[in-house]
Formats: C-alpha cells, structure tokens, sequence
C-alpha cells in the first residue's frame, strides 16, 4: 500500500465525508504517521490530483463519497465536461505536475457551448498569485506559447506571431473561487468570459459571450445567487442582473437599464432568439 493510500485510509477515518483544513489533516496525519507540514502539503495535493480527495476552496478539502472519474471534470451539481484533447490537456497535466494551483476558466470550460468552434483557442488560466511567471516559465518549456497577465495588444501580437497552436493567458489571483479539481464552475467561466471580453483583455467577441450566456442558461442548472456572488467579487453584478432579466424574465430581481458594457451582449442574445 502506497503512503499516499495509507494518509487517505487516516483522514478518512478522521473526518469520514466532512470538509477539513489543511492544518485539520496536518494535526492528525503529524500525530498518527509523523509527517512534516511540507509532506501533508504534498499527499493532499497527489491525492486531490488522483481524483481522492476534493478541493473546495484554497486550504479546504474533503473526501467525496464518490469519486470521479479521471477523464471528466466535475463543473457543478449536475454539469459534467470531457477534457479538451490537446494543449489545454498537455498545460493542465504540467501545472499538476508543477504543484501550481490553478484554475482553467472562461471559453476553455465553456467550449461546447461554442456557435462555432474556432481553428486554436485562448486558454485562460487563473492561477494563485506569486506562480504566475513560474507557470508561464514551465508552459513555455513545453511548447505551450504563455503570457503573464497580459494585455489585449500584447496578446494580439502573440497572435500573429504564432498562427499554429493554441495560447494560454495567465493571470494571478489571491483566491481561485468556483474551483472543482482545475476548473471553474459554470458560473465562475461565465463571469470570467463576460469580464475578459467586455473589458478588452482578451480578443473574444462579445457577440459570442451573448450567445454563450443565452445556451447556457436556457440549458444548464445555474446557481444564479453564485453567478451574482462572483459578478459581485468582479464589480459587474449589476450588469449580470441585466442579462438574466433579458433571458429569465420571470427572475424577480430589479435592474438598471442602460448599462454601457452589456449593450452589445444583449444585441448577440436577441439574434440567438431569432434563429
């Protein structure tokens, strides 16, 4: 039995299906096996990457009573999503491998939800702050073309440079919020998406944010009060409360008309009810 297998067999006698810290499995792991703060640091992260332990937020974990399967990601309650094939899985196996922690966010998680689907992708990935250059470092050593926290020009020239293979922006934040095993949730990529585009730091048609709001949720189960807890953390709650009103008029909520960055979303939403 391997020593990964043997700390999972303690925490989950410890804390049997209950969330816990890192410092809960430290005091517990340090007292029945002796490891060192720095070893649990280690097992909690193997553990989380084998799919054995769940991550729900920065320092916090517990054991699923199921455990799913390596192939997919577990977005949500009730949403489930293949991997992409290709750079995104290469650059996510890496920042595992790496010990960074991260979280894969906007059009990468919302792909599918794509009107078409373009030649190569912009990959955005939030990861924690302070391992940012060593994640751009460490994509670049692979092939994977990264910018750190850059913007629009910068990554509009990247472009043109590098017409062959996809490009991944990297961006540090305190708290990687909305997180399941290197992927936001629905919500969370639906934030991201909408910020990035609106704002101009990324080259993503807002049009397409429209239509991507619209599929999901008309299609998917959405916590709208999450929605509203990220959009808030972003400063564009407001303007999210805008768009579910256009899509979900029976959503009881009170907006402000108006709002200059949502215009262009709106128009792309009314297009896809037209169709």
């Amino acid at each position: 039995m391997r020593w990964e297998r043997k700390a999972l067999d303690v925490l989950r006698f410890n804390f049997n299906g209950k969330s816990f810290s890192t410092k809960d499995a430290f005091e517990v792991l340090n007292v029945e096996k002796g490891y060192a703060k720095g070893t649990v640091y280690r097992i909690l992260h193997d553990l989380n990457d084998k799919g054995l332990v769940e991550r729900l937020g920065r320092g916090i974990y517990r054991i699923p009573k199921i455990i799913e399967i390596k192939e997919k990601i577990k977005l949500s309650d009730k949403v489930e999503v293949k991997i992409i094939p290709g750079p995104l899985s290469e650059a996510k196996n890496l920042l595992n491998e790496k010990g960074i922690e991260f979280m894969i966010t906007g059009g990468s998680v919302l792909y599918r939800f794509y009107h078409h689907l373009p030649r190569r992708l912009i990959h955005l990935i939030y990861v924690i702050k302070g391992s940012g250059e060593y994640a751009v470092n460490s994509l670049r050593e692979i092939g994977l073309r990264a910018l750190l926290n850059p913007k629009l020009g910068e990554i509009s020239m990247a472009l043109k440079n590098f017409v062959e293979r996809d490009f991944f922006v990297i961006r540090e934040f305190s708290v990687l919020l909305g997180d399941s095993d290197g992927y936001a949730s629905l919500e969370r990529a639906l934030i991201d998406l909408y910020f990035e585009s609106t704002r101009k730091r990324i080259p993503y048609p807002e049009e397409e944010v429209g239509r991507i709001f619209s599929k999901v949720l008309r299609n998917e189960r959405i916590n709208i009060s999450n929605l509203f807890m990220l959009a808030s953390r972003r400063g564009i709650k407001e303007e999210i409360k805008v768009i579910i009103k256009f899509i979900m008029p029976e959503v009881p909520i009170e907006v402000k008309n108006n709002i200059y960055y949502v215009n262009r979303v709106l128009k792309a939403i009314e297009k896809e009810d037209l169709r």
